[in-house]
């Protein structure tokens, strides 16, 4: 079994493609389209790490990093905040906690810079024993 991505995103042909291209790569990859469902599916699959949309409806990002910082199991994820939206609504960085580890990915990105982000942070899929 790969290594387990959760893909968080309300753009179902982005979250796809995510998918898609992460899975080739050799990761296991599950999408969650639905920001309102993401916490509940990270308790229940306990992915590897999250790749996160901030602006969403129903709940932001951020409001799912402030749910992952109160739960001690679920704040150990790393998370890759994936966001069109350059400026102040990223800046919340310090929602995240002190020894979180994340990376930040502007869209439209390449995805050499994601393959390379998401190794950096759980290493590839063929570095499972």
């Amino acid at each position: 079994m790969g290594k387990r991505i959760l893909v968080i995103d309300d753009d179902a042909a982005f979250a796809e493609m995510l998918r898609v291209t992460l899975s080739a790569k050799g990761y296991e990859v599950e999408t969650c389209l639905q920001a309102p469902l993401a916490f509940r599916k990270i308790l229940e699959w306990r992915p590897d790490l999250i790749t996160l949309d901030i602006l969403m409806p129903g709940r932001s990002g951020w409001e799912i990093v402030n749910q992952l910082r109160a739960n001690p199991q679920a704040s150990k994820s790393p998370i890759i905040i994936i966001t069109g939206v350059r400026g102040p609504l990223i800046v919340d960085e310090a929602l995240l906690l002190p020894g979180m580890r994340y990376e930040k990915l502007y869209k439209p990105f390449e995805l050499e810079d994601l393959y390379r982000k998401v190794a950096h942070l759980i290493g590839k899929p063929a570095d499972v024993q």
